[in-house]
């Protein structure tokens, strides 16, 4: 037994099989800390753009919320949405300037967290807050997160596993990598787990105070409802958590514009960089050209 766990470990540890939830190492980006609230919060090593601040001071800002989806995933930096954006609004007057706020891995918490961070050091004429895979909600356990929704949790954010107490499943979370595979690919979410639940303090709470905070400094919010790319765009889909947010937004007064809409006369296949969400460099492309004249009608006085 000591042998089949020690080849275990070595094979979790170095092999690192794909995870079976998103989660986040301290070790593999930069800047992991826990924003208020113990949101973990961090940016991968890949170089952003410079912020506004350094490369544009005074330019309308536009700051852009979100995960891999608008980070552009696999692209170059002048290949995605934000980027471009500001590309094609080069022209307009006054010129608006990019802030690509953007990480892979992102939830909703952690866009709220550099929301709160940002609009506190500089005013945005514009945020545009990606809305994608809602629920999902990160426990932090030092300097490790991972997708937490729908786990029971003890009092230090590890997952409760049948019949190993917490002073034994504690300490191997946190250093065996065969038992927080084992832990993460095996428990299962708890019966009673909404993925619906969440929603509701996503938008009245999340975005109202993003809403709320933009306006003070004369501001606006909109909403970028991403989408599944399985499967065509015209391909009738059931109701979805990105959905729900985008009709609460609307209630309250938030524009929406929706990647599958202004996306509706493209081939899937030629814009998705994979079939989960990710748009290759030609579907960030054609998304900035329709979507820069929504954003400037919004800066306009």
């Amino acid at each position: 037994m000591t042998l089949v766990y020690a080849l275990s470990e070595v094979f979790f540890r170095f092999i690192r099989p794909p995870p079976r939830v998103a989660l986040v190492r301290g070790s593999q980006v930069d800047d992991f800390h826990l924003a208020e609230g113990g949101v973990p919060v961090w940016k991968f090593p890949e170089l952003h753009r410079p912020p506004c601040s350094q490369r544009r001071p005074g330019a309308p800002r536009i700051s852009f919320l979100g995960s891999s989806i608008t980070y552009g995933v696999g692209l170059k930096r002048e290949e995605t949405l934000p980027s471009l954006v500001e590309e094609d609004l080069a022209h307009a007057t006054p010129a608006p300037c990019s802030d690509d706020l953007a990480e892979p891995g992102f939830a909703s918490a952690q866009q709220l967290a550099v929301a709160r961070a940002s609009l506190t050091a500089a005013p945005s004429a514009l945020v545009v807050w990606e809305d994608w895979d809602p629920s999902k909600v990160y426990s932090a356990v030092g300097d490790f997160a991972f997708d937490a929704r729908g786990r029971d949790l003890d009092a230090r954010g590890v997952p409760v596993v049948a019949f190993v107490p917490s002073f034994v499943g504690d300490p191997l979370f946190r250093f065996s990598a065969a038992y927080e595979y084992a832990t993460l690919a095996l428990v299962p979410r708890a019966e009673t787990f909404d993925e619906m639940a969440p929603l509701d303090h996503v938008c009245k709470d999340m975005l109202g105070e993003v809403q709320q905070r933009a306006r003070v400094s004369g501001g606006k919010l909109v909403v970028l409802q991403a989408v599944a790319l399985d499967r065509g765009f015209d391909v009738p889909r059931g109701p979805t958590s990105e959905q729900v947010i985008a009709d609460c937004a609307r209630q309250r007064g938030i524009p929406v514009f929706s990647i599958a809409q202004i996306l509706a006369d493209q081939p899937v296949e030629a814009v998705r960089l994979d079939p989960c969400c990710h748009l290759n460099a030609h579907g960030h492309a054609l998304l900035a050209e329709r979507l820069a004249p929504k954003l400037a009608a919004l800066l306009s006085p």
